[in-house]
């Protein structure tokens, strides 16, 4: 094997752990967002929900004066 063809297979395995990094990380940011958008949906379904409890509860109280 020349020096050329280690240069080269060094070269080939240098830039495929460089993918295997970007992909990692990508992945890594893509399951944050994802964690992120479901406690966001969460957040808002909990404060609809107390919305909605203020407002039965308030129908409720003007309903019996």
């Amino acid at each position: 094997m020349s020096t050329f063809d280690l240069a080269a297979a060094q070269s080939a395995q240098t830039a495929y752990v460089a993918f295997l990094a970007v992909l990692a990380y990508v992945t890594h940011r893509a399951a944050a967002m994802t964690h992120a958008a479901r406690r966001e949906r969460l957040a808002y379904r909990i404060v609809r929900i107390e919305h909605r409890s203020e407002r039965r509860a308030e129908r409720r109280i003007g309903g019996a004066a």
